[in-house]
């Protein structure tokens, strides 16, 4: 039976890329607490190779060359994915254009009751907007609260352009499915571990939160939000 292990004494950060490895051959010890509650103290004596992804490609690394190690247990890449309650945390930022989306600062204002602080941009054009703060929304999670008529939406198109990793849908989807608004959808970035989101619509409400907040939300579906319901969008 599979069983969940928590090491608690060998914290993690893998300290180890000097040259590749840091040769350490003291006697390992651990302190192991399992799933069941039990508690097992004592030496790792059998050779384990452990795989790490990093940016430059698969390490494998003996356990006896590790000599700091910590070891976080988080969910899956596909139990992120499935459907769930959305886990917007700080940092957040909500941006709207020049234009502003009706009830923005409101959405705004309720947004922080129900996730916690966030930054809020609006009242620049859209890629102006973000190329102020470029590298702190980087690191963000993001909605965007984007009108449906121009020249706001066709700041998508730019913003798309030179930023693609901020939006979670290709300008072309959503140019074909604006029809739909109020729209949603809302995506996980891999790559920076960030929530991307995007809300066209004119108007916002705090019910809206509500639903985002309390509501199980697919990733990479889009969504329109209608009589106080949201429905997945089928295009035909």
């Amino acid at each position: 039976m599979y069983r969940k292990i928590w090491i608690l004494v060998i914290l993690v950060i893998l300290i180890l890329t000097i040259s590749g490895s840091v040769v350490a051959k003291e006697i390992l010890s651990a302190k192991i607490e399992l799933e069941d509650g039990s508690v097992i103290i004592g030496e790792i004596e059998e050779p384990l190779i452990i795989s790490v992804k990093t940016e430059e490609g698969i390490k494998k690394i003996d356990i006896e060359d590790i000599i700091y190690l910590q070891m976080n247990r988080t969910s899956s890449i596909s139990e992120i994915l499935s459907t769930s309650v959305l886990a917007l945390e700080p940092p957040l930022y909500i941006i709207t254009g020049k234009d502003w989306v009706k009830g923005f600062m409101k959405f705004c204002q309720e947004i922080r009751k129900s996730f916690g602080e966030i930054s809020t941009l609006a009242g620049y054009p859209l890629i102006e907007g973000v190329e102020k703060y470029l590298e702190h929304i980087k690191q963000s999670d993001i909605i965007f609260l984007i009108l449906p008529t121009n020249p706001e939406f066709k700041g998508l198109q730019k913003l798309a352009e030179k930023y693609p990793e901020l939006l979670p849908l290709s300008y072309n989807k959503f140019a074909r499915l604006k029809s739909y608004t109020p729209l949603l959808y809302f995506s996980y970035d891999i790559q920076s571990g960030k929530i991307r989101g995007i809300i066209v619509t004119d108007e916002v409400d705090s019910s809206l939160v509500e639903k985002l907040a309390e509501e199980e939300l697919p990733f990479n579906t889009p969504l329109q939000y209608k009589d106080g319901r949201l429905k997945e969008i089928k295009e035909k």
